[in-house]
Order: C-alpha cells, then sequence, then structure tokens
C-alpha cells in the first residue's frame, strides 16, 4: 500500500492512496491550520498502514519567502517524516521541481496514462480531481516510475 500527498499547512492536503489499479482513492482534506492536517494524516496513515508514503516537497528553500503558509507547509512535510520515523514506514521526498515539470510536458499534454486535463479541468480514470489531488497523483506518478522503477499501467 502507498500514500501519496501533496502537502499544505493552510488550505487543501492532496492525496492519493494506493492499494492496485482496481483498488484506490483519491482524498482531499482542507483546514487553515497544519496541525489539523497534521492530525488526519496520522488517522489515515494509522488506518491503511502503508508501505510506502512518498509526498512533494519544495526544492525551493533558498531565498524562500518565509511566510506563515510556508512556515506551516514545513511543519505539515516535518510531521510526515515525523509519523513515517516513527511506524517504520518507508518515505521519500519529490521535489516540486519535477512535480510542475510533469505537469506542464506531460500532464496538460494527456501522456500520464489515466490523467486527462480537458475544459480546464483535471480527472482521473473518469474522476473529476482538484490541483491538489492532481499533485498527488503526479507524485504518485513520479515515485512508482522513477523510484519503484515500475512500468506505468496506463500507458
Amino acid at each position: 500500500m502507498i500514500i501519496t500527498i501533496d502537502p499544505s499547512g493552510t488550505s487543501t492536503t492532496g492525496i492519493f492512496c494506493f492499494w492496485n489499479w482496481d483498488k484506490y482513492e483519491i482524498i482531499s482534506f482542507s483546514h487553515e491550520k497544519w496541525t489539523k492536517h497534521v492530525d488526519f494524516l496520522v488517522g489515515l496513515i494509522d488506518k491503511h498502514q502503508p508501505e510506502y508514503i512518498a509526498y512533494e516537497n519544495s526544492n525551493f528553500l533558498k531565498g524562500a519567502v518565509m511566510n506563515h503558509h510556508f512556515r506551516n507547509l514545513l511543519k505539515v512535510v516535518a510531521g510526515i517524516e515525523w509519523i513515517c520515523y516513527e511506524k517504520g514506514i518507508k518515505s521519500k521526498w519529490i521535489g516540486s521541481v519535477f512535480v510542475e515539470k510533469i505537469n506542464q510536458n506531460w500532464g496538460k499534454k494527456n501522456k500520464v496514462g489515466g490523467l486527462v486535463y480537458n475544459n480546464k479541468k483535471w480527472s482521473f480514470k473518469g474522476q473529476v480531481l482538484n490541483e491538489h489531488e492532481k499533485d498527488a497523483i503526479l507524485v504518485f506518478y513520479l515515485f512508482y516510475k522513477s523510484v519503484l522503477k515500475n512500468d506505468w499501467p496506463f500507458c
């Protein structure tokens, strides 16, 4: 079981839970407090007991504007790492620059099988997505292909 996350500390966290190609779940969680995002992720991880967690992380720490949104995002990322450490779950961060590159170069051209961009809307296998859910799927795509070295089954 794999969980991939597009984290947020002040708005919406997108999550893709993957068991197999017939069983997966796409989730969003919205709240203004970073602690609620971490609490939600703890409950989800306790419920599903994943083998892997992959999440989007910023490559832009040097020179980043450290507003409260960014600080709270960093707290959520630290929470994810702590959860993985405490529970012995393998984790991998995927740089936001790679997610954005796939989004621009492949995603909007419908080259990530199953993920479709049409009429300014994203969908995965027919399910309409918000931006955060789409990014969680792109994190999964990058993790599944680049880290696990698996073929993408929807090509």
